[in-house]
């Protein structure tokens, strides 16, 4: 699988999980890089590191308990693929 088309997949898969505004990145170093989004821009918002070089920005009124279910859903069903 092309590397941009996992990002869009991420995507689109927490799109439809938790439908949710959100911009995928990829890191590097300190370095956040917009790879894909189902928005323009997210005001207020916040990042969530998934993985050493995959991150998300999120709107910023999603909860810690939120940022779990995520995680916990990623492990089960992304990752593991």
């Amino acid at each position: 699988m092309d590397r941009k088309d996992q990002y869009e997949k991420l995507g689109q898969w927490l799109t439809e999980q938790f439908q949710l505004d959100v911009i995928v990145c990829k890191i590097t170093g300190k370095r956040w890089a917009f790879r894909w989004s189902n928005i323009a821009d997210i005001e207020n918002a916040r990042r969530m590191q998934l993985s050493p070089d995959i991150g998300i920005v999120i709107p910023a009124e999603t909860s810690k308990e939120f940022d779990a279910k995520i995680k916990e859903a990623l492990n089960i069903s992304w990752f593991e693929k």
